[in-house]
């Protein structure tokens, strides 16, 4: 009767050997044990629950989704149709040299170790932390590749550094994968997988590695890790913070689910959408990220571009925006900082931004609100808008007469900021401008001058008293009556 053990026999020239207790289901939902031999167990259809016990068993999953328990001894768990649950109750079910032996690991298979006292020292029930190598802590759970399309998991529950359970895993060329509830590890490698984290409904803190190829990575509930890998991966995170790191390729990261992510794009030119609250960083490449999501009161986020030429953006929330090398297009309110190369930072409407330009010849414009902007080295357009902004300038350099920068619109509700460069370098200490109609050869004059062929006014100051300038800012119009300075 099938779901009763059933004696295959080998013949001999002598006698009858038994070799396998064969169990097969019956296509219900059932649970088949086995004997401390060796069995081999078959799931038909239904959910069934597999268990070896002892000795060297063969179990297999069948049409449906499947629990498969080897016990004790060097088992072989083969995956059916759906997607499995290989699950483990204690680290001698599987022993470093009598390892079981995962084949055919696909689809939405998932690795249960949660049974097991990851610390033995530790009283009570202990998870499993992921690392990258065993190094002598208990509760280390490691995954490395065996060097072809396998992967082996080794976990040390006495804090020796020396694994006391270990477990093969074999995929197929290209897999799906899936955690559950728990805190599952997937590992892809060269041919491109897709992995996920479980529904939005699972529960656990996973770790999704891609690898080589274009990955696809779904994080599920909790904190979870997802990591590209090499390839043009596709990486989205699930509703919690994630920790995600796009890898070497263009990719394309979305975390706008998960507020306080943390988001690094690695090389390649890739494209980000985080969360409220979240860090991220594009890395090598012309990257184009946009924070998106629900606003975090009193909650400041960073956005950083990397190298590269990137575009940065973002909605509602408030962050710190860097664009670091390149000539980079920064979107926001907070705080923008252009960094190195010739950039264009665009303060948003509503909102009194701080507009940093760094080096390079930046354009700078404010929004609707009463902003601060800092063209930093370079030949800067500086652009306020109608309100009442405020342009910083922070040493000569900031704009020199050779390369000056151009103040577009310098209504007298606007102020210009002198008061961090030392007005005469002959004196010591910090010493404040001083307005002249023109310059007689002291040091600490301030003088505007209309050009009226070129319809601009000069802004000029002379800090070595030669009665030439060592800064010049140009501003459209005759502006030679402004007298809204920080001096």
């Amino acid at each position: 009767m099938e779901g009763e053990p059933k004696m295959i026999r080998k013949r001999s020239p002598n006698r009858l050997e038994p070799l396998y207790d064969t169990i097969v289901g019956d296509g219900e939902d059932e649970t088949l044990t086995g004997t401390d031999a060796g069995d081999l167990i078959q799931g038909l259809g239904g959910s069934d629950s597999l268990i070896g016990l002892g000795g060297r068993d063969k179990i297999k999953g069948g049409e449906e989704r499947d629990t498969l328990v080897g016990g004790r001894g060097s088992d072989t768990l083969v995956g059916g149709l759906a997607g499995d649950l290989f699950r483990f109750e204690a680290a001698s079910d599987s022993k470093p040299r009598k390892a079981d032996v995962i084949t055919t690991f696909k689809g939405r298979d998932a690795l249960d170790l949660s049974a097991i006292d990851a610390d033995k020292g530790t009283a009570g029930n202990q998870d499993f932390v992921n690392v990258a190598a065993l190094t002598g802590v208990a509760g280390q759970l490691a995954f490395s590749s065996d060097g072809g399309d396998g992967t082996i998991v080794e976990g040390d529950v006495d804090g020796d550094g020396v694994a006391d359970i270990r477990i093969e895993i074999d995929f197929d060329s290209r897999d799906s994968l899936a955690g559950t509830d728990g805190d599952d590890t997937l590992i892809g490698y060269d041919e491109g997988e897709t992995l996920g984290g479980g529904t939005s409904f699972s529960r656990g803190d996973d770790v999704l590695l891609g690898g080589g190829g274009d990955d696809s990575l779904i994080g599920g509930s909790d904190l979870d890790t997802l990591d590209g890998g090499a390839g043009n991966d596709t990486i989205e995170g699930g509703a919690d913070p994630n920790t995600i790191h796009g890898g070497e390729g263009d990719d394309l990261v979305s975390g706008s689910g998960g507020i306080g992510s943390s988001i690094s794009g690695g090389g390649g030119n890739d494209t980000v959408f985080a969360g409220g609250n979240s860090t991220v960083f594009g890395g090598l490449g012309d990257d184009s990220i946009r924070a998106t999501g629900a606003a975090v009161p009193l909650e400041i986020g960073m956005l950083s571009g990397g190298d590269g030429n990137d575009t940065i953006s973002r909605n509602l929330n408030e962050f710190d925006i860097f664009g670091d090398d390149g000539n980079d297009l920064l979107e926001g309110g907070g705080r923008l900082y252009g960094g190195a190369g010739d950039d264009t930072i665009l303060g948003v409407d509503g909102r009194a931004d701080l507009l940093f330009g760094g080096d390079g010849a930046d354009l700078i414009q404010g929004g609707y609100r009463s902003d601060t902007l800092t063209g930093g080295l370079g030949a800067d357009t500086l652009d306020g808008d109608e309100k009442r902004d405020v342009f910083i300038y922070e040493a000569l350099d900031d704009s020199t007469p050779t390369a000056p920068d151009l103040i577009v619109r310098l209504s007298h509700n606007k102020t210009i900021d002198l008061s961090a460069i030392d007005a005469d370098a002959n004196v010591g200490g910090d010493q404040a401008f001083t307005r002249v109609p023109d310059f007689t050869g002291t040091a600490g004059q301030l003088r505007l001058r209309y050009d009226s062929g070129l319809n601009s006014t000069f802004i000029e100051g002379d800090v070595d008293g030669d009665a030439v300038a060592d800064f010049t800012i140009i501003t459209q119009g005759d502006n030679t009556d402004h007298s809204n300075f920080v001096l």
